[in-house]
């Protein structure tokens, strides 16, 4: 994730942007990294990168063992900040648990943030799933249910923005990369309310996700069920599953 090439002005703090960039640049694939590799990701020179993490690492933000940075506890804080401002979600939780119970399958709570999608919110199932659903996970939009229902929300010319931002690539061998038949998907799937995706980010994982949306009908955030073709497949998630889905979505208010 490089810094963008922004000119420093009253709106804006460039050194504030370098350094949630370095933040930015850890994620599961580099829970640990050295200051050039810091450097590389963020398109910073080597100094500056240094600056910034002796900064985070004073302010409690990331830890160092020897030549490798690593982020802290303390990083949640960030995140937490945002989900204390949503106080809707506890609401949304008590759906997610009575539904999550009642079809013994993962229910996940999904916003848009560009090209990706973040899990702000996850009741796990008794059953064990390979796939790791945890608050703060990113995934791609084009091949998720969730992101689907989120990107079918966007204006046209932010749909075809955003789909120009993505690097459209076979997770398996079902993972749908024709930028024309994601828009032709995505529409389907805004028109009809739900979408389904059975095995295209992560091998015999499928799920479905309707819409969120607030009291004034503004899409807020995609609630998704998460299931595997083993037990449940994707015709039965839309048959079993999805009146279900739909219902504790629709009723966070109620």
């Amino acid at each position: 994730m490089r810094t963008q090439k922004t000119t420093p002005g009253d709106r804006y703090v460039q050194s504030l942007a370098r350094g949630l960039a370095a933040i930015c640049s850890f994620g599961t694939d580099t829970p640990q990294q050295t200051l050039t590799q810091v450097a590389e990701k963020t398109g910073l020179d080597r100094a500056g990168a240094r600056r910034i993490l002796l900064t985070l690492e004073s302010l409690g933000y990331l830890r160092r063992n020897g030549r490798y940075f690593s982020p802290t506890p303390k990083i949640l804080d960030l995140g937490y900040s945002y989900l204390a401002t949503i106080p809707w979600w506890s609401l949304a939780e008590r759906r997610m648990i009575d539904l999550a119970s009642g079809i013994n399958e993962s229910v996940t709570l999904g916003v848009l943030s560009g090209p990706q999608i973040v899990l702000v919110s996850c009741v796990h199932a008794q059953n064990v799933l390979t796939v790791n659903l945890n608050v703060g996970r990113r995934s791609p939009a084009y091949c998720t249910s969730i992101g689907r229902i989120l990107l079918g929300e966007l204006t046209e010319e932010h749909l075809t923005r955003t789909l120009g931002e993505m690097n459209l690539v076979k997770h398996t061998k079902n993972t749908i990369t024709s930028a024309s038949e994601l828009r032709k998907i995505i529409e389907r799937d805004r028109q009809q309310g739900w979408s389904v995706v059975d095995q295209e980010y992560e091998p015999s994982v499928c799920s479905i996700s309707v819409p969120v949306r607030n009291r004034a009908g503004q899409l807020i955030a995609a609630m998704c069920v998460v299931g595997t073709p083993l037990r449940t497949t994707a015709k039965q998630m839309i048959q079993n599953i999805l009146p279900l889905l739909q219902d504790a979505a629709g009723n966070i208010w109620n």
